[in-house]
């Protein structure tokens, strides 16, 4: 580890995938490398229901937060554990949609099956840096019945990029789309914001504001050209979106309401049958990048990314649920 707090990862030329010298990023996500445990909520219910109901940190339905802790016998429920994380899951879903894709975030110890997996699907992992302190987050995805999830995001030890790697990375991107989300903590928000507003000519910045808590403050800085809230997250930033100069593309399970300022449309999904909803807001996310990055229209982007996550969500986890382009395409074409 070298002294500014992160360095090149010891195994970094054979975990690490790299896109050719030739090919220019086209997108670029910022997060972290996650573990999803994911938790039956019924089988949960069956025997704690007195328990979890009345605690404060569960989160609502579609809801996502950010928790100092679980109840321990969460996981007495874990069925299964998928790579995950929101910078992660759309820096995937941006891949799959046909761009080049780069991933920046530190990893530690315990992150290289999930770096690997990254890596596996296409999107370019050689800038993410090594941190031998750090431990790797936890999210709890509990999914219902019907498909719709909660999910609890533990934050571990060291988990932030340095200001000195955000610095070099963000300042240096070529890439024309930029995926933030508010999971991050505020400090590696604000740095990467205030590099990009710095920029004469900075990537855009798509802006996914789950976990809700504290996202509002970020929609004042000109960069964040795109936001995208859930139902619960547009109604939490009712009063702060009227003022903002965006785009503002809410979903839901009916599809997508898209508000540019000037026009105003709604992109319906196609019927399904939902198996899990986790990680669609990130297959949405990834693949309007992706394809906006490619030259489509913000129409055509939000069409693609509808589909798409319509898809996700007929299969269980996240990044293990996303379809790539030519799926998407089948999907759209009533294949």
């Amino acid at each position: 580890m070298v002294a500014d707090g992160y360095g090149q990862h010891p195994d970094h030329e054979t975990s690490a995938q790299t896109v050719d010298d030739d090919d220019t990023t086209a997108v670029t996500a910022i997060g972290e490398l996650v573990a999803d445990h994911v938790v039956p909520l019924d089988d949960v219910d069956r025997r704690y229901r007195e328990m979890w109901q009345d605690e404060d940190w569960f989160p609502a339905a579609g809801e996502s937060i950010v928790a100092e802790d679980v109840p321990a016998y969460l996981n007495e429920f874990v069925v299964e554990t998928y790579p995950g994380g929101r910078g992660p899951n759309q820096a995937v879903s941006a891949a799959l949609s046909g761009a080049n894709t780069s991933f920046y975030g530190m990893v530690g110890p315990g992150g290289d099956p999930l770096l690997d997996e990254l890596a596996e699907h296409g999107v370019d992992v050689g800038d993410v840096a090594y941190d031998a302190a750090k431990e790797e987050s936890t999210c709890y995805v509990m999914v219902e019945d019907d498909g719709e999830n909660r999910i609890a995001f533990m934050r571990g030890t060291n988990s932030a990029p340095t200001r000195d790697y955000l610095d070099e990375r963000v300042s240096s991107t070529s890439a024309d789309y930029l995926l933030l989300h508010n999971g991050d903590p505020a400090d590696t928000i604000k740095r990467v914001l205030d590099t990009v507003e710095e920029q004469e000519e900075g990537p855009s910045v798509i802006f996914d504001p789950a976990p809700v808590d504290g996202a509002d403050q970020w929609l004042d800085y000109d960069c964040v050209d795109i936001v995208t809230p859930n139902e619960v997250e547009y109604a939490a930033l009712d009063d702060v979106l009227g003022d903002y100069d965006g785009t503002v593309i809410q979903t839901s399970a009916d599809g997508a309401t898209v508000d540019t300022g000037h026009d105003r449309y709604h992109v319906s999904s196609p019927e399904v049958d939902v198996v899990d909803t986790t990680g669609a807001g990130d297959t949405l996310n990834g693949y309007l990048a992706g394809c906006l990055s490619q030259g489509a229209t913000t129409e055509e982007a939000v069409t693609y990314a509808v589909y798409a996550a319509s898809l996700s969500v007929t299969r269980e986890g996240a990044q293990p649920s996303m379809p790539a382009l030519e799926e998407v395409e089948r999907f759209m074409d009533g294949g």
